[in-house]
């Protein structure tokens, strides 16, 4: 039979349960609600429908991320190989800060009477290969100011054989660093022109498959700054050392017609264990 005050419908309770109960009830309510208040009931649903999907969104890490903080600003560009882990690209500019206690801090690069720069593959052939320039590197005590423009590979996600190292003999009670990169300033913008320009920290400046994380500075944006890229555990024996990666293209756009990565000063920040 039929309820004509509540409208809907009453079944024999020995065969209706609990959950046919509250359907059928908050159906008859809804029907008897007028039109202005049916719409602000669907707002309401709809409303808190789209909190539910962007709380599952933020849990679930949907999105674009920042690449998980290996540069001290979080940037949002990652390398495109899978080579380089701790990929995110470097903003923030200056040293990062190590804890209190006996500091080592040394600069390293070309022009650099400091640590050890040495370059692989170099081929001299104008501004169509390697070449150096004579400022617009960091100038200081121990560096002229000099740096070298190393050729790309033309390949955002490929390497050649063409490298730039840099390496710091440490003491056994520095076991962790933090490092610094400058970025040259020139008039000629292609000189430093990574987009961005990857690294590898290596275990071993002897051995370029001993890296065990990696970072990018983005040359383009950070033109004349010290860029702060973060701090990292030593694993070498008594060493710590940094592989410039050649991989990017210098072609397409009329900004990256032979665009080259700047090698040029880097320093190192150690603390005591």
């Amino acid at each position: 039979m039929s309820c004509p005050d509540c409208g809907y419908l009453v079944r024999d309770e020995r065969r209706a349960g609990p959950s046919w109960v509250a359907r059928e009830t908050i159906t008859g309510r809804i029907s008897l609600l007028s039109r202005v208040r049916k719409g602000l009931l669907a707002a309401g649903t709809v409303v808190v429908l789209g909190c539910f999907v962007a709380a599952a969104a933020l849990l679930t890490g949907s999105g674009s991320g920042s690449g998980g903080g290996e540069g001290e600003g979080g940037g949002e560009a990652q390398a495109a190989g899978t080579d380089v882990p701790g990929r995110s690209i470097p903003t923030r500019v200056g040293p990062t800060e190590l804890p209190g206690g006996e500091q080592f801090e040394e600069w390293a690069g070309p022009g650099c009477t400091t640590g050890t720069y040495r370059e692989v593959g170099r081929v001299e052939n104008g501004h169509a290969a390697w070449y150096t320039v004579r400022e617009g590197g960091r100038s200081n005590p121990d560096c002229d100011g000099s740096f070298t423009a190393v050729p790309m590979s033309g390949s955002a996600t490929k390497d050649t054989s063409g490298t730039a190292i840099w390496s710091w003999e440490l003491d056994d009670d520095y076991r962790t660093c933090a490092l610094a990169v400058f970025v040259p300033r020139t008039d000629r913008a292609s000189d430093a022109a990574g987009d961005p320009t990857f690294y590898r920290v290596l275990a071993d400046p002897d051995d370029v498959r001993s890296g065990y994380t990696g970072f990018g500075v983005r040359q383009t944006v950070h033109r004349g700054e010290l860029v702060s890229v973060r701090s990292y555990p030593v694993k070498g024996d008594r060493v710590f050392a940094v592989q410039l990666l050649d991989r990017g293209r210098d072609w397409g756009g009329a900004e990256r017609i032979g665009a080259h990565h700047a090698a040029a000063q880097m320093k190192l920040t150690c603390g005591a264990a």
